[in-house]
């Protein structure tokens, strides 16, 4: 197999505050676009949000943009190393 199966994101809202301590973050579209993964490209999520386990990133995640513009779109990336 390939593809063990397919996740959709969510699109979320930063916090307002980009400098407090946050407990989870996402991806942004700039953390794949360049054709390798870049962890360091994300955004603090409010701690009031408990992501489910699958939207974690994982060693071997095949990761693709969604973005709206026709530049961004299915942009792709692999994950080889483990990220907190």
């Amino acid at each position: 197999t390939i593809v063990k199966d397919f996740f959709g994101g969510k699109s979320l809202v930063a916090a307002d505050d980009q400098f407090s301590k946050y407990r989870h973050k996402v991806l942004k579209i700039s953390a794949v676009t360049s054709g390798t993964f870049k962890p360091e490209e994300v955004k603090p999520l409010p701690n009031d949000y408990e992501p489910p386990e699958d939207h974690f990133v994982k060693i071997n995640d095949l990761l693709f943009s969604r973005a709206n513009t026709t530049d961004l779109v299915g942009a792709t990336t692999m994950v080889f190393d483990k990220h907190d």
